[in-house]
């Protein structure tokens, strides 16, 4: 009897969770993926591994746009080529974001433009931060990046072959670039609040890493919760602290502001406020201070913890293929010489580093999922129908692995952004996304591309890069499996040239 009624329970319990799936909408139906478990979805076919792996591999069996279950809740993954149709050709409709209350994070003060949900108010931040990223022309941006690469240099040359963490010193040295740019002046790397302030962004980086897997899968923060909370108090602490500080030097800058002069992007932000007081239009209502210093906190991000970690991941390439640093640095002997300093001018007359830059953002791991998507909309994609305010993860790491792209995807190869006649040729196709695309694409690419070809322009000129002696070269393998992988650590040695 007692089997019968377990039975008969389970029955019900089987038809209610297919019926309340089959009422979600016919998404489900129409998109191949991955059979689902009640309740926890798909997440044991993909535990263990990183996430971008896993997606990679289902995308092998169900196509370029496939569906999993976290829980009840559907998501959509896009892999290759069909992240780029998505992202580009309908923009508006895949440019949501999940809110903070679906992620487990909250904070008494707004979202930065980056987690912000795609409306009037993010679009106009969005503009309002491109027009900021345009105060520094390019010569004032190239002096701004190169007073801190001499500073840097200067600290390197002091290990002169000896080891020294290179993570931290290139961390430092980017963070100072956008100080620079937001708050109109540098700091000397052993000033205490610029210490402060680089510890704040580590802290808030490392816990990410590890955050951005529940961020993804929100229904693990159940069977983690006391490492979440842990986590999000952390995370939280920090974010609020690091907002306190831009708070007081945005009210700085209010107070010394002057209209007939912009020092930086904290004053581009400030004169687009009094323009919009003036003008009494509808932006007015998004324009408050609070608004302006998240959008503070945005640039900061993308100026700053992603280039680092691009270029630690440079010199762990250079570390595993001395043969490519030589051949790099013969390039730059070539054109450029021992006496002059590599410029932006240069960047076409240089092809190799060139390359070199566009393979390691093409392997490496710094965002190889994006910052999840939502649907603005409902939408047909492709043949299938997408529901509105439906998660979407991008697998750009996919997209950078596609075998039917690139040959030997695995393998780590400069010369295949080389011509026959050893000129720089990017993809066909807009094939190497590592800034995203579309309305959520990166907002910092121009400055992130830049910062790259500077710094390891000069770095290759001055140094060369060598394992310990007795030590293995940095692991290729990512710290992390969400929407954000480390390099690791990376003690190295340091010699003049």
């Amino acid at each position: 009897m007692l089997t019968e009624i377990l039975e008969f329970c389970l029955c019900v319990f089987l038809l209610l969770f297919i019926y309340a799936e089959l009422k979600q909408g016919k998404d489900s139906l129409d998109i191949p993926g991955p059979t689902a478990l009640p309740f926890i979805g798909n997440l044991l076919q993909i535990h263990g591994k990183p996430l971008h792996s896993c997606f990679h591999n289902l995308a092998r069996t169900y196509g370029n746009i496939f569906r999993i279950f976290i829980g009840r809740q559907r998501v959509v993954v896009l892999s290759g080529r069909a992240i780029k149709v998505a992202l580009v050709r309908q923009p508006t409709a895949f440019a949501g974001r999940p809110s903070f209350s679906e992620m487990g994070v909250k904070f008494s003060h707004p979202p930065s433009l980056v987690m912000a949900d795609y409306g009037r108010k993010w679009r106009l931040f969005r503009r309002m931060g491109h027009s900021a990223l345009k105060v520094y022309g390019e010569n004032t941006l190239q002096y701004i990046i190169c007073t801190e690469i001499k500073d840097l240099c200067r600290r390197l040359e002091n290990f002169n072959g000896k080891a020294v963490h290179i993570n931290k010193e290139i961390g430092m040295s980017l963070t100072n670039v956008i100080c620079t740019q937001i708050l109109g002046s540098r700091y000397e790397v052993d000033d205490p609040e610029f210490l402060r302030v680089y510890s704040l962004n580590e802290t808030i980086t490392n816990t990410n890493v590890v955050r951005s897997v529940t961020d993804v899968f929100p229904l693990l923060c159940h069977f983690m919760k006391v490492k979440v909370n842990n986590l999000d108090d952390e995370i939280r602490s920090s974010e609020c602290e690091r907002f306190e500080l831009l708070k007081l030097k945005y009210q700085q800058h209010q107070e010394t502001f002057d209209e007939n002069v912009t020092r930086d992007y904290t004053d581009a932000l400030i004169r687009a406020k009094i323009a919009a007081e003036k003008e009494d239009n509808l932006n007015k209502k998004f324009l408050t201070d609070d608004n302006i210093i998240s959008s503070l906190t945005s640039i900061f991000t993308a100026g700053s913890e992603t280039t680092a970690t691009t270029l630690c991941w440079a010199i762990i390439f250079l570390l595993h293929f001395p043969e490519i640093q030589n051949l790099l640095q013969e390039e730059i002997d070539d054109i450029i010489g021992g006496d002059d300093t590599p410029k932006l001018s240069n960047k076409k007359e240089l092809p190799l580093l060139e390359a070199f830059t566009s393979e390691v953002l093409r392997m490496t791991y710094v965002t190889p999922l994006a910052i999840p998507h939502k649907t603005t909309q409902g939408t047909l994609f492709e043949g299938y129908h997408i529901s509105k305010d439906t998660m979407v993860i991008v697998n750009l790491w996919s997209l950078h692995h596609d075998a039917s792209i690139w040959k030997d995807p695995f393998k780590f190869d400069p010369k295949r952004f080389l011509d026959e006649e050893g000129k720089y040729a990017p993809p066909p196709g807009g094939d190497l996304l590592p800034f995203s695309a579309g309305p959520r694409g990166c907002m910092g690419e121009v400055l992130a591309r830049t910062e790259l070809f500077l710094f390891l322009s000069h770095l290759l000129q001055r140094f060369k890069f060598e394992t310990i002696s007795g030590c293995e070269p940095p692991s290729l393998d990512g710290l992390g499996s969400g929407t954000i992988i480390h390099s690791p650590d990376c003690r190295i040695i340091v010699k003049l040239r």
